[in-house]
């Protein structure tokens, strides 16, 4: 990075188990990234009520006919976008009723710039204009 990792978001710290990854096998990164893939897995288990909070209120709202608001930054961003655009499509769901606030904007997308993905202030902005917080 060339920055003094102090001074970086934890989400954008290099994890010690990648240094050499580049000269291990095939075999060792497919092996490092599975690992690193059921440790995020196992800790959405802790998770599993918030998340059933979360569907009953969006079930609720699909009922109601009220606004769904999407909101990410990064890959992240990227994969709440791909359930946004999902919802009219498969499910029917009126476009005018979902909102999408990625960090940055449609420009963030493509060019992807991490310093944005931060921003408190534009997160509140972005959710300010979205009227999210009317429904």
């Amino acid at each position: 990075h060339g920055y003094p990792s102090m001074s970086l978001p934890r989400t954008e710290l290099r994890n010690p188990d990648a240094i050499g990854l580049a000269k291990s096998s095939d075999e060792n990164i497919l092996g490092l990234l599975l690992e690193k893939q059921t440790e995020a897995l196992n800790a959405v288990h802790s998770a599993l009520p918030q998340l059933a909070k979360g569907a009953s209120l969006i079930q609720k709202a699909i009922i109601e006919n009220r606004l769904i608001g999407y909101a990410g930054a990064g890959s992240a961003g990227l994969a709440a976008l791909c359930d946004y655009l999902e919802l009219p499509g498969t499910f029917g769901y009126p476009v005018d009723r979902l909102r999408m606030l990625f960090a940055g904007g449609i420009d963030n997308l493509k060019s992807m710039k991490g310093s944005i993905e931060d921003s408190l202030e534009g997160g509140a902005n972005d959710f300010a204009a979205s009227d999210l917080s009317e429904n």
